[in-house]
Parts: structure tokens; sequence; C-alpha cells
């Protein structure tokens, strides 16, 4: 049986503020760094025989919070599993995006699966991007891999190792620094959630 522990990266000072990050490269705050390193001790313990981040430092970071406890584990980065482009709106809040973008937001808020952002991805594509890593990630993992990326990443494979469609993705949602610990079987996936 193959397990994945799925962490969401720390705070950044654009989360603490409701601001869209999408691919921008912001590091953790002091919040953020905190609750890496609150983290980590829960997960010292684990036998990893991987561990996959996105890219962006703010995951990174997190990462290397939980394997400075794994000395003998090697950080391995994929961009597939960074966060869904918003383009433009990136370091918005949503009401900015309303106010600048007012067609942009409505036609996003009313078919948010194919629209892109101006500049941006949809969510669609997003999704195809996230699914191309977790089938590789499926298909060769053994044992348990740590996977620190973001919200939406984290959020869409939930969805295919539950089985569920895309819609169900707003079903979910993980703090800063939380965990979901997934378990793929053949028959489809179980998963635990704990927050920080």
């Amino acid at each position: 049986m193959n397990r994945l522990l799925l962490v969401r990266h720390g705070e950044t000072e654009w989360n603490a503020a409701g601001r869209i990050q999408g691919r921008s490269d912001l590091p953790l705050n002091e919040t953020g760094r905190w609750q890496a390193e609150r983290l980590a001790p829960r997960l010292k313990d684990e036998k990893l025989a991987a561990a996959v981040s996105s890219d962006l430092q703010r995951a990174c970071q997190t990462a290397q919070a939980i394997l400075a406890h794994h000395p003998e584990i090697d950080l391995q980065t994929d961009p597939r599993l960074r966060e869904m482009d918003f383009g433009e709106w990136d370091g918005l809040t949503f009401e900015q995006v309303r106010e600048r973008y007012p067609g942009e937001a409505r036609r996003w808020l009313e078919g948010w699966e194919e629209f892109a952002p101006p500049g941006g991805e949809s969510f669609s594509q997003f999704v195809e991007r996230v699914a191309a890593f977790y089938r590789e990630i499926k298909d060769s993992a053994d044992g348990t891999t740590l996977i620190t990326a973001h919200g939406g990443s984290l959020q869409v494979l939930v969805c295919l190792a539950l089985g569920l469609g895309p819609e169900h993705y707003w079903q979910f949602h993980m703090q800063p620094a939380a965990l979901v610990e997934v378990h793929l079987h053949d028959a489809g996936g179980t998963l635990q959630i704990s927050s920080p």
C-alpha cells in the first residue's frame, strides 16, 4: 500500500492579507516558519521513502523544515504541484479583482472550471497539470511519500485519490501547514485530515 503525506505550506504575508498567491513565489512569514517548525516533529518518526515539493519557495521551506528530521531524504521539486496560475489577479484580494476586473470576475464565478483569469490558467488546465503528477506518483510511489504544495493543488490531489470529480474541489480546505494522510489502494483512496 502506498501512502501520501500531503502538507500545505505555512503562512505567507499574502495568506495573512487574504491576497491571491497563485504562482507568485513568496517565502514563509514568521508565522509560517513557526507553523512548519511545529509540524516537523510530528513527522520525525515517519519512514519516508521520498519527498516531493512544489518548486515555489514557500512549499520548499516547509518541506525543508520537515526533512531536517530526515537527512537521508533528498527533496525533489516538481512545478506541476504549483498553485493555480491566476495571472494578473496574483497579489490582489478578491474584492480588488471584482473592482478591477468586474466582467472577468463574474465569468469566473459562473464558469470557474473553464474560464482562465487574464494571463492565467483555467481550473481544468490546472487539474490536468496536477493529475499528470498524480498518475505518475501513484504508479511509482513505494511506501510513504511526503508531498508539500499549495491548498489548491493538494485539494485536487485529494479529489483524485478519492475518485471524486473536480466539482468536489470546494468541499476540501486545508489551513496553512495542515496535514492530510492519504492511503492509496487498488480500489481508491482513504484519508485522514489533521491541522497544526
